[in-house]
């Protein structure tokens, strides 16, 4: 059913995928026709909703059907109606590599809080990514059980956007980077994510935009990508790790050249903008055995604090590093030496909470 819209309200975008790969075999997930459920978490109530789909790089991809469907709980158990997405009222949509489809409004009494997507396929492969929060499968079609029994490791389906009808009047916050911004290393489907621990403390709508791997030199699409988004009026920008060590970056000059063009766009969308430091390395072995690499850590952070064209800086980096071995974080802060603990991005979203928190107070 076709979703009318209340007298009030706007259209904001609640959840963002970034980053997926390849395909995705039915035949891994031990049987054609099986169901996926994929956490979703909603950052507001609304009334309506539109889903973006996107389709296999290198393949064809056939939906059989989509629902929305209210979590129980944050490790695959749902409750209540479950809310079929239609496109051009049809349930089953075909597409061609790469294509890109939003789906019908469809009226959904959405709250804030956990709900899942829960998807199945006539196409022997469809889209995946990477996820620090797993999903689950049940391998009979079984659309109805209240729980799955199937574990999946990766973020799988088609959908990589909802718009939700909202009369929600805060504005979204949106964290793009790599795996740090993504949550690599946390506990998975418990909201320990530094975007998610700053929705938190600020009691803002955070998107978070970070893929693991991402690079600087691959950045500057993030203008663009953004202001696509519904509702957003603020934006954490933090890469460069992956960068350093992967030699992508090797001299100052390198970032320079790729984070100006970024900072430039967004402040083009009267976007307020803050930029992050690069976290602490040391311990992580690739990082160790090149000791120039913490110099050039080093010279890029002191760019960021003093010239980066952002409206403020996130040092993340004096927040998170170890006074006594001051190329680590604490070790408390720490889940492989490279990317934080949840304790560590729980520290991060305090000091980025603190920074964008004084920035809004001045601006009243």
């Amino acid at each position: 059913m076709s979703a009318e819209e209340p007298a009030e309200g706007q259209w904001k975008t609640a959840f963002v995928k970034r980053g997926f790969c390849g395909a995705f075999q039915d035949k891994w997930l031990k049987g054609p026709g099986s169901v996926i459920r994929s956490r979703t978490p909603m950052p507001f109530d609304g009334t309506s909703v539109k889903v973006e789909v996107t389709g296999c790089h290198d393949t064809d991809v056939k939906l059989e059907r989509m629902f929305l469907v209210r979590g129980a709980d944050d490790y695959g158990k749902v409750t209540g109606p479950r809310y079929q997405i239609l496109f051009n009222d049809e349930p089953t949509v075909s597409f061609t590599t790469g294509t890109k489809i939003w789906s019908d409004p469809v009226e959904v009494p959405i709250k804030k809080g956990t709900w899942y997507v829960q998807d199945s396929y006539l196409s022997e492969k469809m889209p995946y990514a990477y996820d620090v929060d797993f999903g689950t499968c049940d391998t009979k079609g079984n659309d109805d059980k209240e729980k799955f029994s199937g574990e999946l490791k990766s973020r799988i389906g088609i959908l990589t956007r909802i718009d939700v009808f909202t009369a929600d009047k805060r504005p979204v916050i949106v964290c793009y980077g790599d795996s740090i911004t993504h949550g690599f290393g946390s506990t998975p489907n418990s909201c320990q994510r530094y975007p998610d621990q700053l929705s938190k403390l600020l009691d803002r709508p955070v998107l978070n935009l970070g893929v693991n791997g991402d690079l600087i030199k691959w950045a500057g699409g993030a203008p663009g990508i953004i202001q696509s988004l519904k509702g957003v009026d603020t934006v954490v920008f933090l890469m460069g790790i992956n960068d350093i060590i992967s030699g992508s970056v090797k001299e100052l000059k390198d970032y320079t050249a790729k984070l100006k063009p970024v900072v430039e766009g967004l402040k083009k969308q009267n976007l307020k903008v803050y930029v992050g430091t690069i976290l602490p390395a040391g311990g992580y072995k690739k990082f160790d055995e090149k000791p120039e690499l913490e110099k050039l850590r080093q010279e890029i952070n002191n760019w960021i604090r003093s010239s980066s064209g952002a409206d403020k800086v996130i040092d993340f980096d004096m927040a998170l590093f170890d006074p006594a071995a001051p190329t680590r974080m604490k070790k408390e802060y720490q889940s492989d030496w490279i990317h934080p603990s949840d304790s560590g991005y729980k520290k991060m979203a305090e000091i980025a909470a603190k920074v964008i928190s004084s920035s809004d107070d001045k601006n009243k």
